[in-house]
C-alpha cells in the first residue's frame, strides 16, 4: 500500500545537501469536509526536490513553445500536441528528482473516517487496537466492495451521506438519523461492524461530537507524503507550496507539526515508518508564477488524478492519461485505494504502530 525505499539519483546528494533542499509541494481535488463530490472522486499531493533552477532547464526543455507565465496541467492536457512533453517531464521529476505522488479514494476515504470515528472509539473503551494489523483498512476495503451489494447501493451511500453530515453539523438530530439508518440495515450480513452506531454507543457520539473530529483528510494525505519527504530528503530541507485556500490549509498543519515534539519513531507497515521531529525545518507559500518547482509539481499532480480518473472511467481515455501511472514504480507513489487481499493487509501492517502514531499527533495539533 505504501512504496519502498526510493533508489538515490546518479546527482551527488551530498552537493546537494550543502544547500538547503527545497520540496515543491502542489494538491488536487481538496473539496474539504465533503468526500463523496462526485465529479471529484480522487485526491492528491505531489511534491519534488528541485532547484528553481533545474526546474527552467526542465521547462525550457519540454515546453520551450508554451509563452504563458506558468505551466497548468488542466491547460496543457486539453491539447494532444502536449500529451508527449507532458509525459516526459513528469518522467524527469519522477526519476531524477525524487518525485513523488500520493493518490486517495475519497469515497473510500470516507469509509475509513466513518470507521475511525464511529467504531474505533468504542474499540478504545474496551481496551481494543482498531488499527491492529490494518483491520481497519481491511474492513473499510470489504465494505467498499460488498456493501453494495449486501446491503444495497442507495443505502451504503445514504450512510455515508448521514455520517458526513453529523460529522460537519454535530447535532443530535443527525447523528440520531445516522444510528436510525445503522438500525434499518439490521440483520443484513457485515452490519454486525456497525453495532456501536446502532445502539449509539456514548463513545462513538463523544468523538463525532469533538471539535477535533473532521471528514477533511488533508492530514491525512499529508502525513502519508511526509514519510516519503522524509525519507528521499536523507537530511534537512524546507517545503514550498502556492497561495491557493487548499494549500494553505496543509500549511497550518505543517506548521503544527514542524519541529516540535520529543523524538519518536512509529513503524506504519512494513515498508514505511515516520520520525519525529521531522527534518522539515521550514515551510512558505509563494506564487507559481514566479517558482518553477511548484509548476512542476501541478503537472504532477494533475497528472496522477487524470491518470486515476481515466483507469477507473470516470474520465475518457487517451494516449497521455493512460500512460502517467505507468511511469510510477513502488518508489514513488502511495495510494489509499480499496484492497481487498485482507492476508497481504494483515502482513504489510502487522506490528503497526498507528494508534501510537495518531495519538502522538493528535497532542502535536492540539499544542501539547
Amino acid at each position: 500500500m505504501i512504496g519502498g525505499a526510493v533508489p538515490i539519483s546518479p546527482v551527488s546528494l551530498s552537493e546537494k545537501r550543502r544547500e538547503m533542499q527545497i520540496a515543491y509541494l502542489d494538491e488536487s481535488g481538496y473539496t474539504g469536509r465533503d468526500l463523496l463530490n462526485a465529479d471529484q472522486p480522487f485526491m492528491a499531493l505531489s511534491a519534488l526536490f528541485i532547484s528553481q533552477e533545474e526546474a527552467a532547464e526542465l521547462r525550457l526543455k519540454y515546453f520551450p513553445q508554451v509563452q504563458a507565465p506558468e505551466l497548468k496541467h488542466s491547460t496543457l492536457a486539453r491539447r494532444p500536441t502536449y500529451y508527449a512533453p507532458l509525459l516526459s517531464i513528469q518522467r524527469a521529476c519522477l526519476d531524477a528528482h525524487r518525485g513523488i505522488s500520493y493518490i486517495v479514494d475519497k469515497r473510500y476515504m470516507c469509509i475509513l473516517k466513518f470507521l475511525n470515528d464511529c467504531i474505533e472509539p468504542v474499540f478504545y473503551t474496551y481496551g481494543l487496537d482498531f488499527y491492529e494489523n490494518g483491520q481497519h483498512l481491511a474492513l473499510a476495503s470489504l465494505i467498499h466492495a460488498a456493501a453494495p451489494a449486501l446491503w444495497g447501493r442507495s443505502k451504503l451511500d445514504k450512510l455515508l451521506e448521514l455520517y458526513q453530515r453529523a460529522s460537519i453539523t454535530k447535532t443530535n438530530e443527525c447523528i440520531d438519523a445516522l444510528c436510525d439508518h445503522v438500525r434499518s440495515l439490521e440483520g443484513l450480513q457485515l452490519t454486525e461492524y456497525l453495532s456501536p452506531v446502532a445502539a449509539k454507543h456514548p463513545a462513538f457520539v463523544e468523538e463525532i461530537m469533538s471539535p477535533m473530529s473532521s471528514t477533511n483528510v488533508a492530514f491525512s494525505l499529508l502525513s502519508g507524503l511526509i514519510t516519503k519527504l522524509e525519507e528521499f530528503a536523507g537530511g534537512a530541507y524546507r517545503i514550498i507550496h502556492d497561495k491557493s485556500p487548499a494549500m494553505r490549509r496543509y500549511h497550518r498543519l505543517l506548521e503544527a507539526i514542524r519541529d516540535k515534539g520529543t523524538p519518536r519513531s512509529f513503524q506504519i507497515s512494513d515498508v514505511c515508518q515516520i520520525s519525529y521531529p521531522l527534518l522539515m525545518t521550514h515551510v512558505r507559500e509563494a506564487d507559481s508564477k514566479s517558482e518553477i518547482g511548484l509548476q512542476l509539481a501541478d503537472l504532477l499532480v494533475g497528472g496522477v488524478v487524470s491518470g486515476a480518473l481515466a483507469l477507473t472511467g470516470h474520465e475518457e481515455s487517451n494516449s497521455y492519461n493512460t500512460n502517467v501511472i505507468k511511469q510510477y514504480s513502488d518508489n514513488n507513489i502511495i495510494f489509499m485505494l480499496p484492497d481487498t487481499n485482507i492476508e497481504d493487509t494483515r502482513r504489510s501492517f502487522a506490528g503497526s504502530q498507528i494508534s501510537a502514531a495518531i495519538d502522538y499527533i493528535t497532542r502535536l495539533l492540539a499544542g501539547e
